[in-house]
């Protein structure tokens, strides 16, 4: 599968992009040795999604006032997704202490494990809702522009086993 020349040029002015849509290094910090290495990385990822969205603002033409809005959205996901984040801690934290106890409170830890659902829970709608913010602020051109580099990176990070299966399909 091929780019087309659209997409070519689409790449290369986007190549401050790397990473958009979820391929690459995901625009992705280094990782630090630790446990929690893997939670780390997929905390990140959903508000890189705006970050990469920013860093496609010239190929986009992104006015002052979409990435004043976007950067807006961004903070308070950012906000929000922290909060989420440090009772969720708090909670992993209670649950890992209650099995390594003497006595395991059965109760406790259903209620602790509901409580982390919940929050996951919480997490995935934010971020659904935060790139539907987004998407509110671009125009119809800016959103096709979007979609056409999104497929573009798509279709350059497809695994030839997916090549493969597509054309079968």
């Amino acid at each position: 599968m091929g780019v087309s020349p659209i997409n070519s040029s689409i790449l290369s002015k986007a190549s401050v992009a790397r990473g958009f849509g979820g391929f690459g290094n995901r625009g992705m910090e280094p990782q630090t040795s630790g446990q929690n290495d893997h939670r780390f990385e997929r905390r990140r990822a959903s508000v890189n999604e705006n970050q990469r969205l920013l860093r496609l603002a010239p190929v986009l033409n992104l006015s002052e006032e979409q990435i004043a809005e976007i950067e807006a959205i961004q903070e308070d996901q950012k906000e929000q997704t922290e909060a989420i984040q440090e009772a969720m801690k708090v909670a992993q934290e209670s649950l890992r202490e209650l099995s390594q106890s003497e006595t395991y409170n059965e109760e406790e830890a259903t209620a602790l494990a509901t409580s982390i659902g919940g929050l996951v829970s919480q997490h995935v709608a934010l971020n659904s809702r935060s790139r539907f913010d987004t998407s509110q602020v671009l125009t119809v051109e800016q959103k096709a522009q979007l979609e056409e580099i999104r497929n573009a990176f798509r279709s350059r990070h497809e695994s030839p086993a997916e090549n493969t299966e597509a054309e079968i399909l």
